[in-house]
């Protein structure tokens, strides 16, 4: 598949960096960014480069939304061993992130009016990270941050944004100053500018005190809000200690039919066809065969990987195992695990989750 506007410079990075040493970085041509483009900025809290952010033009929203195979971004390890030192991947106050909005006036490359890519902190690779207090609900929320994310590019703002932003040695580079208009610090969270990221939690965004960023050698999902709010998951970023990061599309949902075929005989979602007491359906969703057990007072069930879209899933509680009562309705949306926490002050109780395809 095609990679758009990814850059490799393996060969010539040492006599790239030598040569930054020699010129001003003013002698290199600045960063080039287009319609579409998603940005993957760095920050520190600490010296060496506290100030500074380094971000990277990392292709076109569509390539990631569309990927089916890995997706190397390779060669920005010079860029963040001259702003953070040689030691960056082991610095714990680094923070990185993905953001970026297609289009705010037409669709454009299949992303309609004010689609968000963001990414999330997430706990496991290929998990979608967990979504705290997000506010984007309505329409006018995500064109606020559309707006915002638009600024952070900088089309077709003259002065500020990415595509005016200091050239790094990889040409996909761009160096920001706290104090630049528009830079990823100021959209970023935590501590970023009141009216865009929030200076107390994102209020802008929405997300908790972890903003959009995660430390080095871990990973992020990337969301995908196309005029919903709900959002997808499209897969995770991992950044390695030799500053190449890699992106691993989702795995793509299994339709409950195919499932069924393959595991099931082809019967029906309520049924148990391998009598481990567990329903097809719940199997399917979960992408489990083991019944949760109960922890502190709390069960939950995994969602499987690739968010397998279902009708209608719902969590029923019951003292008689005959007799059910909805508790908690419409888990079909969302991403991640399901969470219950079962009432106190009865002699038994009985929980279950039901799906149906």
């Amino acid at each position: 598949m095609k990679s758009a506007n990814l850059y490799s410079i393996r060969s010539s990075a040492q006599m790239l960096s030598a040569l930054a040493a020699l010129l001003p970085l003013s002698a290199f041509a600045g960063p080039t960014a287009s319609q579409g483009s998603l940005l993957m900025g760095f920050r520190v809290t600490n010296a060496p480069g506290n100030g500074t952010s380094v971000v990277v033009n990392i292709g076109q929203a569509s390539t990631f939304r569309d990927a089916t195979s890995t997706i190397t971004i390779a060669n920005i390890n010079t860029d963040l061993e001259n702003t953070y030192g040689s030691g960056w991947n082991t610095r714990t106050d680094l923070q990185w992130g993905v953001g970026g909005c297609p289009s705010r006036s037409a669709t454009f490359s299949g992303d309609v009016v004010d689609t968000i890519y963001m990414s999330r902190v997430q706990s496991a690779p290929g998990v979608s990270g967990t979504l705290t207090n997000y506010n984007i609900s309505t329409s006018g929320q995500r064109g606020v941050i559309a707006g915002n994310l638009t600024d952070l590019l900088g089309l077709p703002t003259t002065g500020a944004g990415f595509d005016d932003s200091t050239a790094g040695v990889n040409p996909l580079v761009g160096l920001e100053a706290d104090a630049f208009p528009n830079c990823w610090r100021v959209f970023m969270g935590p501590g970023g500018a009141t009216t865009k990221a929030g200076a107390t939690g994102n209020s802008d965004f929405g997300w908790d005190s972890t903003g959009v960023e995660a430390a080095a050698n871990k990973t992020l999902s990337l969301l995908r809000w196309a005029g919903t709010a709900t959002p997808t998951y499209r897969g995770y970023f991992k950044i390695e200690t030799n500053g190449n990061v890699t992106f691993t599309p989702a795995t793509a949902a299994v339709t409950y039919l195919s499932w069924a075929t393959a595991n099931a005989g082809g019967d029906a979602a309520n049924l148990d066809s391998d009598h481990d007491g567990v329903a097809n359906g719940v199997e399917w969703f979960t992408g489990s065969s083991v019944n949760p057990s109960v922890v502190s007072g709390s069960i939950t069930w995994p969602r499987a990987v690739g968010n397998a879209t279902a009708t209608s899933v719902k969590i029923q509680t019951s003292t008689n195992l005959s007799s059910w009562t909805d508790v908690v309705t419409g888990l079909q949306t969302g991403s991640g695990s399901i969470s219950y926490t079962l009432p106190t002050g009865q002699q038994k109780i009985f929980a279950r989750l039901v799906v149906t395809p």
